[in-house]
Order: structure tokens, then sequence, then C-alpha cells
């Protein structure tokens, strides 16, 4: 996925180099001798976090069809409501 200017934020550091960072998640951060390595660089940690959520949904998912299929009950049935006669 390729970034916007208004996606991220980028500052020099004190070292010379420079520090990039998403807007919407400061965690997302990466550093770089250049701004153009610093953007590279956020775009490549963005894009392994997003990879790295995907195995995780897989994961989930995976493990829920397992218990489904074993019989345990993760998710406990509602009883449906039956009108009374």
């Amino acid at each position: 996925m390729k970034l916007n200017k208004t996606d991220y934020v980028l500052e020099r550091a004190s070292d010379g180099g420079y520090y990039a960072w998403l807007t919407v998640n400061m965690q997302c951060n990466a550093y770089g001798e250049s701004p153009e390595e610093a953007v590279l660089n956020l775009q490549e940690t963005m894009n392994e976090m997003i990879q790295n959520m995907h195995y995780m949904r897989d994961f989930f998912l995976t493990l829920v069809l397992y218990f489904r299929l074993s019989g345990f009950p993760i998710f406990p049935r509602r009883k449906s409501l039956q009108l009374m006669k």
C-alpha cells in the first residue's frame, strides 16, 4: 500500500537521520538516513503489521473452527424465545 504525505509525520532526528510514523498509529514508525529511506522503511513496517494482523485473524478463525468441530461451546447458544399459546 502506497503512503500519501498526509498518512505520516516525518521529523529530523538529532543524529541527522529521519523518523517517520503513521498519523493514525504512532507505534508504526521507522528510521532512515534520508527522508525517502524513512518513508520507505515506514511503508515496509506498515505492510508487515498488516500481514501480522492477517495471520492473527487466520489463527483465530482456525481456532474457532477447531473448537466448533470438537463440540466445545465457544459462544453459548441463546435459548430461543418461544411464544406461549
